[in-house]
């Protein structure tokens, strides 16, 4: 305990060998640079079984890794705990290359209540050798970490990597005036095909006049164009009750375009004063034998999108306190193959109960527009079920 070091591992510092460590508990460790309490780098072969990290780096901030820095060699942690540690970049763990490192999930929190400026539990650096990977025998949980700034859990930059072969829960992550609740990714290909719960996570920010913090309640992709994000049954993602001071209640994504197919969202998600209760994207969205409902934003209820297609889908119980019950749509929107609309929109929404469009807007004869509403406080306002811009 309370072990200092002036650069790299405050507790312990491994660059080569073979290290077990066994219900061993670091706490109260400082470095300046790497490893709060274990920085872990050349040839090192390192195992950690029951190990506890608490409280490292809490007086003195480390630049990277509040607990532990893994800059190459092999780790790998089981049953071990993280908790209350702070760091600028990771406040649990640092991770420069993690090639050989894997955390195994064995039904338990293992990251919890950590905090830095960017990534509270993990932060990725910019190379291809930073990877995390989470494997095991049961789930992993990321309970109550924070940000000042981005990736309220795990910030992942662009050129690193995640691999989950268990399950893993995001549950109350959050930023104080940032983006990304729970994930910061750069890329929609950085986030792993696996079961993942993400549950009352929160993007906050300090400034009510903000539209640059407070985005994507448990996902933020920076994004690029000609990317797409997809949600099917091949990446079982739940996300419940997740919230966004601005825009993307769920997820944020810059320019993606995004495709859902054969799933279904029913449980509510909020952008609390902007855009996309569910999504916010300025990219297309297209949505296909998909069921969507309860979610709820300023403007777009469920979905902000740039062309919005709509195949073969439910949009049910959606609400806005603006535009687009529903959906918002900047450029287009259709629908097609017998898609519904039912009971979207509020006594706060002004226009368009179910959809909201700046452009064209087609719909297929099959489809069904039903009990869809909005406030109609004046003459002005309206379109109970669609309504497009007088100016297109």
């Amino acid at each position: 305990d309370t072990n200092k070091a002036g650069a790299n591992g405050g507790g312990v510092s491994i660059t080569g060998g073979t290290v077990n460590f066994t219900t061993n508990i670091f706490r109260g460790n400082e470095a300046v640079e790497n490893g709060g309490a274990v920085d872990i780098s050349g040839n090192a072969n390192v195992t950690f079984t029951g190990v506890t990290f608490g409280e490292n780096n809490n007086v003195n901030t480390a630049e990277n890794g509040g607990a532990v820095s893994i800059r190459g060699g092999t780790a790998n942690f089981t049953g071990s705990v993280f908790k209350c540690n702070h760091a600028d970049n990771g406040g649990a763990v640092y991770i420069l290359d993690g090639r050989n490192a894997t955390f195994n999930g064995s039904g338990s929190v293992m990251f919890e209540q950590n905090y830095a400026d960017n990534g509270g539990a993990i932060y990725l650096a910019d190379d291809a050798n930073a990877q995390l990977n989470i494997a095991g025998t049961s789930y992993l949980t990321f309970k109550d970490n924070y940000s000042s700034l981005n990736g309220g859990a795990i910030y992942a930059t662009q050129a690193s990597s995640m691999n989950f072969s268990q399950t893993v829960n995001f549950e109350g992550n959050h930023t104080e005036n940032g983006n990304g609740g729970a994930l910061y990714v750069y890329s929609p290909s950085q986030i792993p095909e696996s079961t993942i719960t993400f549950k009352n996570n929160h993007a906050k920010r300090t400034s009510s006049t903000s539209t640059t913090e407070g985005n994507g309640g448990a996902i933020y992709i920076y994004g690029r164009e000609n990317e797409t994000l997809t949600l099917d049954s091949s990446k079982p993602y739940t996300f419940d009750n997740n919230t966004a001071d601005y825009s993307g209640g769920a997820i944020y994504t810059v320019s993606s375009d995004v495709t859902i197919s054969g799933v279904e969202f029913v449980i509510k998600n909020t952008a609390a004063n902007g855009e996309g209760g569910f999504i916010k994207t300025d990219g297309r969205v297209n949505i296909d034998d998909a069921t969507i409902s309860n979610q709820q934003g300023a403007s777009g209820g469920a979905i902000y999108g740039g062309i919005v297609n709509i195949t073969n889908s439910t949009f049910n119980a959606n609400k806005s306190t603006n535009l687009g019950g529903a959906i918002y749509a900047v450029k287009s929107f259709s629908a097609t193959d017998a898609s519904k609309f039912t009971n979207n929109g509020s006594d706060n929404t002004t226009y368009g109960g179910a959809v909201y469009s700046l452009g064209p807007v087609t719909i297929d004869k099959n489809c069904e527009f039903t009990g869809n509403s909005t406030s109609a406080k004046s003459q002005n306002q309206g379109g109970g079920a669609i309504f497009i811009s007088s100016d297109q």
